[in-house]
């Protein structure tokens, strides 16, 4: 992982709003996955455990962005 403790604010943000983006990405895969029936070699219930592990990952990476950006907002205090 870089450290990003004294970098610029404006990265800072920038890489913050990509992994809330990024977060977005996982969770609609997941979902896509759950509920719709895709054309790939995948059986359903593969399928649905593919979306079940990317929305867990998304809901797991919601967490640790909303950590990183309250340690950067007491860094700044």
């Amino acid at each position: 992982m870089i450290a990003l403790k004294g970098s610029n604010p404006k990265l800072r943000k920038y890489l913050y709003y990509f992994g809330l983006s990024m977060v977005l990405v996982y969770v609609c895969l997941g979902l896509l996955f759950v509920f719709y029936d895709l054309p790939i070699n995948v059986t359903r219930q593969g399928q649905i455990t593919i979306g079940v592990v990317l929305i867990i990952y998304g809901l797991v990476r919601t967490y640790t962005n909303y950590r990183k950006r309250q340690n950067f907002e007491d860094e700044e205090e």
